[in-house]
C-alpha cells in the first residue's frame, strides 16, 4: 500500500499530500 504522510508532515510539508512515494525520494534532512 502506498505510504501517506502523517498529518503533521501534511501540515509543514503540504507538498507531501501529493507525494505518494516518499520512500523513492531524498530524506527531508537532504533537503536544502
Amino acid at each position: 500500500k502506498p505510504i501517506r504522510p502523517s498529518p503533521r508532515e501534511v501540515a509543514k510539508n503540504p507538498r507531501a499530500r501529493s507525494a505518494k512515494l516518499r520512500a523513492a525520494r531524498v530524506p527531508e534532512v537532504a533537503q536544502s
